[in-house]
């Protein structure tokens, strides 16, 4: 089942939220999100998007418009996490300054299917 995002009120209602705080506490009331969305797009017409990233998002992509391709990499990740060394979970900037919390042993999926099933 597919769901359009331009269904979810709620979900278009938390990003508004979310928005709007941003442009709240920007001192001279620039619309940020814009700002951001339109230099990412400048940044990959230009071709200055790298490699690593330009793969990432076109493989979540693939993944995240599959359900049973994000259940799959879902279940791989929440089995590789604990067994990673830290050295490479901190291998990039962001990352360095970061402790990846515990993976749930669940997903939502079956969390709730099992409180259900009560």
């Amino acid at each position: 089942m597919r769901v359009e995002i331009s269904h979810c009120t709620e979900l278009e209602t938390a990003a508004r939220g979310v928005r709007q705080a941003q442009v709240d506490v920007c001192p001279v009331k620039v619309n940020l999100h814009e700002q951001l969305l339109l230099w990412r797009g400048e940044l990959g017409r230009q071709g200055l998007v790298p490699l690593g990233k330009r793969v990432g998002s076109k493989l979540a992509g693939w993944v995240l418009a599959r359900s049973w391709a994000y259940r799959l990499v879902g279940a791989v990740m929440r089995w590789m996490l604990p067994r990673l060394p830290q050295r490479l979970t901190r291998a990039t900037a962001w990352g360095s300054q970061r402790e990846l919390p515990e993976a749930p042993r669940e997903t939502f999926r079956e969390q709730y299917r099992r409180r259900r099933a009560k």
